[in-house]
Parts: C-alpha cells; sequence; structure tokens
C-alpha cells in the first residue's frame, strides 16, 4: 500500500504574492491588479512583481494614483488610503497666496481645501488705486490715482478762464490738471462766453468806483461828536489817477490826489461835532443831518470816474445833565456829586413798595425844591416794611423838561413815563 510520507503542518497563506497553500493560483488581493506597485493585501512580505507594498484601497484598473504611497491631495478622495490624514493635506497648491474675488490682485489669503476643492480665502474688500505714488491694487496696468473719483475728469489749470481744457492725472503722487492753455480773455460784445465764466460779454467795466460812507453813533444831540467813514475801492479794469474825495460838510477828505489801481482800496476816517443847524426861519434844531460824500477820479483816456454816497445822523434833543452818586451818609442824609452845569436841584420821594409792584402807577410827592446844595436832611422814617425811593432832578433855567410834567401839566419832551407828582410841603418840583 503506497502512503504519503508528509507529515508537515498546515500551510498558512500570507501577503507575498505565491500561493501558498497550493490552492490553484495566487489570492486576488496579492495581485497588483492597477499596475501602481501597491497589492490589497497587508502586510506585504513578498517579493515578487515589482509590488513595493500592501494595503492598497482601491486596486481596480483606474485606482492607479489612489495608493499608501500617493499624495494626500484635495480631491474629495482617500488618495493615500489613510483615513486619518486630511483632504488635500499633501497637495502642492495648499496654504498658497491667493486673490479673492475683489477688483484689485492683491494675493491677501491662502488656498484652503473645501469640498474637494481648493479655494482662497481671501475676503477683503477692493484695493482702490489711489493717487499716492504706490501701486494700491497690486495691478501694474492700472495708472495710479485711477480709482479716484476726480481722474481723467476735466479740470482748468492755472490761467484766468473757468475753461476746462484739460484732464485730472496723478504724477509722483499728487493731482494734475493738463490743462496748459493760456487765458481765454473775455471778449466783448461778441455774445459768447469766451472767458467760460457762465455769463456772455461779462467784462470789467473800466470805469467802477464802489464808494460807502457809514456812520457811528446814528443818533446825536448838539454838541456830541460822530465819526464818518469811508471806503473807496476801484472795482474798474482801469488805474485811477487824481483820485479824490469831497465831503459837503468836512470837504477834502483826500490828503491830496491818489492813485487807485484795480482792485485797489482807500479808507478814511473823520470826526464831525454835531452842531445848531437852522432852516432859516425859525431857528429850530433839525431832526437829522444828511450829509454827501463824491468820489472822483481820472481814466487813462482822461474821462472822470465818479462815485457818491451819503449817510444820515438823527439829532436827538439834549436832555439835563444827569446825577450820579447819590448815596445815604447816615439813616437821614442824602448825598449826590454835583451835576455839571448846574447848581439847584429839585428832590422827588416816593413808596418803595408801589414802585416795585407797581412803577408806572407809584405814587412820589416833591420833597424839597430848589436845593442849592449837594445834600437832603430826611428824617421821616418809614413804617415797618416800608421804603422810599427817591428821584434827585437838576432845576435850572433854560434847561430842556425831564420825565416830569412842564409847568401847564403838558407832557416834557422825551420823557419815558409821566410821572404825577403830588405837592409835599408847598413845595413844587414842576419846571
Amino acid at each position: 500500500t503506497l502512503t504519503c510520507n508528509d507529515n508537515t503542518g498546515d500551510n498558512v497563506e500570507t501577503c507575498n504574492g505565491i500561493d501558498d497553500v497550493c490552492a490553484g493560483g495566487v489570492p486576488a488581493d496579492e495581485t497588483d491588479d492597477d499596475g501602481d506597485g501597491y497589492v490589497e493585501c497587508s502586510p506585504w512580505s513578498g517579493t515578487v512583481g515589482g509590488v513595493l507594498g500592501g494595503n492598497d484601497c482601491d486596486d481596480s484598473a483606474t485606482g492607479g494614483s489612489i495608493n499608501p504611497g500617493a499624495d494626500e491631495v484635495c480631491d474629495g478622495v482617500d488618495n493615500d488610503c489613510d483615513v486619518g490624514t486630511l483632504d488635500g493635506s499633501e497637495d502642492p497648491g495648499l496654504g498658497g497666496q491667493c486673490d479673492g474675488d475683489d477688483s484689485d490682485l492683491c494675493t491677501e489669503g491662502t488656498f484652503e481645501c473645501t469640498g474637494g476643492s481648493l479655494a482662497c480665502n481671501d475676503t477683503s474688500g477692493d484695493d482702490l488705486d489711489l493717487c499716492d505714488d504706490n501701486d494700491n491694487d497690486c495691478n501694474p496696468n492700472t495708472p495710479d490715482g485711477s480709482d479716484e473719483t476726480w481722474f481723467e475728469m476735466a479740470c482748468d489749470g492755472d490761467d484766468s478762464d473757468m475753461c476746462t481744457e484739460g484732464i485730472s492725472v496723478c504724477t509722483n503722487g499728487n493731482e494734475i490738471c493738463t490743462d496748459a492753455t493760456g487765458d481765454d480773455v473775455e471778449i466783448c460784445p461778441d455774445g459768447l462766453d469766451n472767458d467760460c465764466s457762465g455769463v456772455a460779454d461779462d467784462c470789467t467795466p473800466a470805469c467802477a468806483l464802489l464808494l460807502k460812507k457809514a456812520a457811528n453813533p446814528m443818533a446825536a444831540a448838539v454838541g456830541e461828536q460822530v465819526t464818518y467813514f469811508y471806503v473807496l475801492k476801484n472795482d474798474g479794469s482801469e488805474t485811477l489817477t487824481n483820485v479824490t474825495l469831497f465831503d459837503d460838510v468836512l470837504f477834502d477828505i483826500t490828503p491830496g490826489p491818489q492813485t487807485l489801481a484795480p482792485g485797489g482800496r482807500l479808507q478814511y476816517e473823520r470826526v464831525v461835532t454835531i452842531g445848531v443847524e437852522s432852516d432859516g426861519q425859525d431857528g429850530a434844531i433839525d431832526d437829522a443831518l444828511t450829509n454827501v460824500v463824491v468820489a472822483l477820479g481820472t481814466q487813462p483816456g482822461g474821462d472822470i470816474c465818479t462815485a457818491e454816497a451819503f449817510v444820515t445822523v438823527d439829532i436827538t434833543p439834549a436832555g439835563p445833565p444827569p446825577t450820579t452818586g447819590a448815596e445815604f451818609t447816615d439813616k437821614s442824609s442824602l448825598a449826590w456829586d454835583a451835576a455839571p452845569g448846574t447848581s439847584i436841584y429839585d428832590i422827588v420821594r416816593g413808596d418803595l413798595n408801589q414802585l416795585r409792584s407797581n412803577a408806572s402807577a407809584a405814587l412820589a410827592e416833591c420833597s424839597t425844591d430848589d436845593v442849592a446844595d449837594t445834600l437832603l436832611i430826611d428824617d421821616d422814617t418809614p413804617a415797618p416794611g416800608q421804603g422810599y425811593f427817591y428821584l434827585i432832578r437838576t432845576d435850572e433855567d433854560g434847561m430842556m423838561p425831564g420825565t416830569y410834567n412842564n409847568p401847564d401839566g403838558a407832557a416834557a419832551p422825551g420823557e419815558s413815563r409821566d410821572v404825577d407828582i403830588a405837592l409835599g410841603d408847598g413845595e413844587d418840583c414842576a419846571y
């Protein structure tokens, strides 16, 4: 009887590309079906067929780029057959600088792997190209300042006209107008706006004197002073000679003939004392003083250029001189400073409480009249809670009436209110 003397143990199939168990062929997972040098089984221990290793996660005919030795690129596929590596972690484009969806070309972001594709994370806004001698938008093909609002807009250069004959550009970081034309002079009369001012035939006249006169104060009494102010400007196109100012009250204002170039100005001040202006009939003081000033100047061709102005100053009546510095030196002695031009005074006394509550109806009585001194002795003592007020008035023949009634009861000129003054102890403070 024939017997087999094979007393070896069981052969074990290993990942080596050989039919270890004599099954009639090499197992499928030990063959490199896609020719990328890797088989599906692992760990690889063989030396045949140019196989580099095992654990090929896609050994199909189209899986030649998927194996443990492949780079993990950003394509949504496990290229290196290692679920622990991030998609795209070995992509050569990952982390590279990039420009986002803006108008500039500045690389202000980096590439990230998102959804199997490289995407730029630049979310910055547009870098506008300003006029500063820098390439703000990172585009060497755009001119400096091309994003300025004024860039290549029509402009007017350094000439006297207003015609926009150039465009605004950026040169060495500065806005420059390319208008290098000369002055477009207004030609009159041709019906055209030659200097682009917006008005046709707006030539500056040869003769244009502007004269202004003012007074301070605008109202004064006889004997008071008023300052007159004169301003003369040559608003024409020609230089004027022999320029003079003549005032019908103050006469010559200019200190001799003057020369006034276009745009030139003359300024003067003069002081006048208001006098009695008679109308020739009754010798009364006029209500107002109006005087005129005339300017004259000679043009180059000999023609005379003129201007005129006037001002009116109201003349107010002079009131009685005021008394000042009134005070009680003790409980019964009222003293005051002497008023200029007088030595006679009336003293009026009234109820202080009534003055506070209703000034226009306050009762007052003549305390003393025709006092030839600056001291009043009043021994009367007001009741508790009461008080007196005192009015000290000049009383001199020829003085203008003040704020009280005339002897005939008529209202005094210029009075602010009509105070009824009661007779007190036979005294009469009326004028």
